[in-house]
């Protein structure tokens, strides 16, 4: 399988998949009042300037659409974003929403792909069964991943 990643504003498109080299990643992204935009801007063109094939963001701040939006400004490779990680910045902000739901996340979807964003991280993976072992595993950290945390 071969894919193509890219949204319909970029001009040039990345493929992956079968017959490929595996592509690199490089992850910016702000997680604390302290952590600037303009430091994660420069680190997504360094990243491209020394190879990277995509820059991912894991900003979990309301600062993301600022983050993401000056990214795709400055550089020219593949931009994603986790869309959970969006949406739980709203909750993790909010003095009054206390969850997201699906709709929230579908939403963003569409926000992201009118934005520009060329792929997304989804967590959609989780059933009832997996909850239901989460609750009563004897593992220290029940999940690792922070999104599907989130999700859960």
């Amino acid at each position: 399988m071969i894919i193509e990643i890219g949204n319909k504003k970029r001009a040039k498109k990345l493929l992956a998949g079968d017959g490929y080299e595996p592509r690199v990643l490089a992850s910016v992204g702000i997680s604390g009042a302290n952590d600037s935009p303009k430091t994660e801007v420069e680190k997504a063109k360094i990243a491209q300037r020394y190879g990277a094939d995509i820059v991912i963001d894991h900003t979990l701040t309301p600062l993301n659409y600022d983050v993401q939006r000056e990214i795709l400004s400055e550089v020219e490779i593949p931009v994603s974003s986790i869309a959970v990680y969006d949406v739980a910045q709203m909750v993790l902000y909010s003095d009054t929403k206390k969850h997201f739901t699906a709709k929230d996340v579908l939403n963003e979807f569409e926000r992201k792909a009118r934005l520009g964003i060329d792929m997304i991280t989804v967590h959609a993976s989780v059933t009832r069964e997996d909850i239901s072992h989460f609750n009563t595993t004897d593992r220290i950290i029940p999940c690792t991943s922070r999104g599907g945390t989130m999700v859960l």
